[in-house]
C-alpha cells in the first residue's frame, strides 16, 4: 500500500512537472514570437524614417532596443533564452574586431560605425526569436510600399515628393534590390509563387545587376545541395561535400574580388571594347580599389594578418577624396581592415548565422556573390532581412513548440505522463498499482 501511495505521489509530481515544462516552453516560444514582431515593427518604422530623411541613423538603434525589450520581457525573465548561433557569431566577429586593434592609432568615426553596424544583426537576433511567414510578408509589403512611393515620385515631381523619395546620393532605390532578391528567394523556397513574382517585379524595378546574378547563383546552390537524409556515413559525406563546395565558392569569389581590374580588362578585350577603361566599366571602382591595393602592399606582418583596423578602408578613402567613400568591395575591405585572420573569422561568423538549413546556405552564397562589387557588409537592413528570412524557414523553429503545446490540453499531457509512469512502475515490479481514482 505504501508503494502504491508513493508511486501515486510520484505520478502526480511527474504529471505536474510535465505540465510545467509544457507551460514554460509555451511561454518561451510565445516570447520569441513577440520579440520577432517587435523587431519587424520597429524596423519598419525606422526604415520609413530613413526613407523620408526624418532620421537616417535611428535604424541602427534597433539592436540595442531589441536587447532591452528582451531583458524586460516577463515571459523569459526567469530564464533568458538566447540564439546560440547568433551568440557564437557575435563572439567570432568581436574577436576579429579586437585583433584589428593592433594597427588602430585612434578611435575614429568609421571604427565605431563599422562595429555598430556589422555587429548589429548579431545583437538584434541575440534573443530567442520565432519568425513566421506573416512577418516576412509584412516586411516585404513595407519595402514594396517604399518602392511604390519611389515610382509615384517619378511621375509626380511637380508636387515635391522627388526630394523625399528619390535621392541619388543615398542609394536607397538600388540597394533595396538586395532585399527584394532575398524576399524572392524566400517565396520561391516556400512555393508561394504569387508573392515570388511580386518580389521579382520589384527586384527588376530596383535593378541591381549583381543582385540578379547572385539570385541565380543562390537558386543553383539550393538545387545542388544534398538533402540531409540517409545513414550516418551518408550524412557525413554529404556535409563534407557541401563544405568543400561552399568554401571553394568563397575562395573563388575572393580571388575574383582582389583581381577585379584584371578580370574587367579581360572581359572588355574579349567583347571588343579595347578603348573602354576598366574604371569606366566598373563605375569608378577600379580607382578606389587601386588606392587600397597600394596601401596593402606597404603593410607590415601584423597588418597582413590582423589588418589596419575596423573602418580603415573608409578612412583612407576619406583622406584621399575629402568626403566619405566606401570601397565597394567587401572582400577587399575585410582583408584591408581585419587581415587574413579577421577576414576568415568574419566568413565563419556569417556562415554560422546563415547556414541553419539549405535555404540559409543559399542566402550565404547570395551574400558572398555580392561582396566583390558592393558594401553589404555595412548594409544593416539587408543583413536583417536575410537572417529574418532564414529563421522563418527553420524546420526546427520553436513555433512548432507553440503549436504543439497549444494543441494538447493539460489532461492530455497528464494522461501521457500517467501511462509512462505506470509502465515505469510495472517495470520495477510494483504490483497492484493503479492510477488515482481507478480503484473501487
Amino acid at each position: 500500500m505504501r508503494n502504491n501511495s508513493a508511486a501515486s505521489a510520484r505520478l502526480h509530481m511527474s504529471g505536474a512537472d510535465s505540465a510545467k515544462v509544457g507551460n514554460r516552453e509555451d511561454r518561451v516560444a510565445q516570447a520569441g514570437v513577440r520579440q520577432a514582431w517587435f523587431i519587424c515593427v520597429c524596423f519598419s518604422l525606422f526604415f520609413f524614417a530613413r526613407e523620408l530623411d526624418i532620421d537616417r541613423h535611428l535604424i541602427y538603434s534597433l539592436p540595442f532596443l531589441s536587447l532591452l525589450v528582451f531583458l524586460g520581457n516577463t515571459g523569459t525573465r526567469s530564464k533568458l533564452v538566447f540564439d546560440k548561433l547568433s551568440v557564437k557569431a557575435a563572439w567570432l566577429y568581436g574577436f576579429a574586431f579586437f585583433l584589428s586593434f593592433v594597427s588602430i592609432s585612434g578611435i575614429q568615426f568609421f571604427v565605431i560605425r563599422d562595429y555598430a553596424i556589422i555587429t548589429g544583426v548579431f545583437l538584434t537576433f541575440l534573443p530567442n526569436t520565432v519568425v513566421t511567414d506573416k512577418m516576412v510578408k509584412f516586411l516585404f509589403v513595407v519595402y514594396a510600399s517604399s518602392k511604390t512611393l519611389d515610382a509615384f515620385a517619378v511621375f509626380n515631381t511637380d508636387i515635391g515628393f522627388t526630394q523625399l523619395f528619390i535621392d541619388s546620393t543615398t542609394g536607397i532605390s538600388e540597394t533595396n534590390s538586395f532585399q527584394f532578391a532575398v524576399f524572392a528567394l524566400y517565396f520561391l523556397y516556400k512555393k508561394d509563387y504569387h508573392w515570388f513574382l511580386a518580389a521579382c517585379f520589384f527586384n527588376l524595378v530596383a535593378f541591381k545587376r549583381i543582385s540578379i546574378l547572385a539570385m541565380l547563383g543562390a537558386i543553383f546552390t539550393y538545387r545542388v545541395l544534398p538533402s540531409d537524409s540517409g545513414s550516418v556515413v551518408a550524412k557525413s559525406v554529404k556535409r563534407s561535400m557541401t563544405m568543400v563546395y561552399i568554401w571553394t565558392v568563397v575562395v573563388v569569389f575572393y580571388l575574383f574580388a582582389v583581381n577585379l581590374e584584371l578580370i574587367a580588362r579581360t572581359v572588355l578585350d574579349l567583347m571588343g571594347y579595347t578603348d573602354m577603361s576598366t574604371n569606366y566599366f566598373m563605375k569608378g571602382r577600379v580607382v578606389l580599389h587601386g588606392y587600397i591595393h597600394r596601401d596593402m602592399a606597404l603593410a607590415d606582418t601584423l597588418q597582413i594578418f590582423f589588418g589596419h583596423g575596423a573602418g580603415a578602408a573608409d578612412e583612407l578613402l576619406k583622406r584621399i577624396y575629402g568626403v566619405a567613400e566606401n570601397p565597394h568591395n567587401d572582400f577587399l575591405k575585410l582583408q584591408y581592415e581585419y587581415g587574413y585572420v579577421g577576414m576568415a573569422l568574419y566568413w565563419i561568423a556569417l556562415w554560422t548565422i546563415l547556414s541553419r538549413n539549405n535555404f540559409g546556405i543559399s542566402i550565404f552564397i547570395y551574400t558572398i556573390t555580392i561582396f566583390p562589387t558592393d558594401n553589404i557588409l555595412i548594409y544593416y537592413p539587408f543583413q536583417l532581412v536575410a537572417l529574418l528570412a532564414v529563421k522563418a524557414t527553420m524546420d526546427t523553429s520553436p513555433a512548432k513548440s507553440v503549436r504543439k503545446v497549444k494543441s494538447e490540453s493539460y489532461n492530455t499531457v497528464l494522461k501521457r505522463a500517467l501511462e509512462a509512469k505506470k509502465r515505469s512502475v510495472a517495470a520495477r515490479g510494483v504490483e497492484g498499482w493503479q492510477p488515482p481514482g481507478a480503484g473501487g
